[in-house]
């Protein structure tokens, strides 16, 4: 499980990770999502050595570096590591190869982290000891 920060300004003791559910369930139910900093956002569909659009979501005071691609009767919410990005991971084959098959029977959100990526950086926070 990954640690929660909290989201700043926000004093109902909300986390991002408490948000991210229904983030990626808000992605995946629609093909459009803000996007404070791209403007645009579209749904990509994967084809053979083809990267999908990166795009971002509002996450509270945050915007999530997020890609959707694939079909299928399955929709799967992936997470991106903490040493990358959602852009870089495609220049992995082994990565791209995995995704291909995954986005062959299933609808793929792939995400950065909040603080991640190309995510925004989540604020830092004073703890009151």
């Amino acid at each position: 499980m990954v640690a929660a920060e909290p989201v700043d300004g926000d004093d109902t003791g909300r986390h991002v990770a408490d948000l991210l559910p229904g983030l990626g369930r808000n992605i995946l139910q629609s093909q459009h999502a803000t996007a404070p900093k791209s403007g645009v956002v579209a749904a990509a569909t994967i084809t053979l050595n083809a990267v999908p659009d990166t795009s971002y979501a509002s996450c509270g005071d945050l915007s999530l570096a997020y890609q959707l691609f694939g079909e299928g009767p399955v929709e799967l919410v992936y997470a991106g590591s903490f040493i990358s990005h959602v852009e870089l991971f495609w220049t992995m084959p082994e990565f791209e190869a995995f995704m291909e098959q995954l986005g062959g029977f299933c609808r793929v959100l792939l995400f950065d982290k909040a603080g991640v990526g190309l995510s925004d950086p989540v604020p830092a926070c004073s703890h009151a000891g």
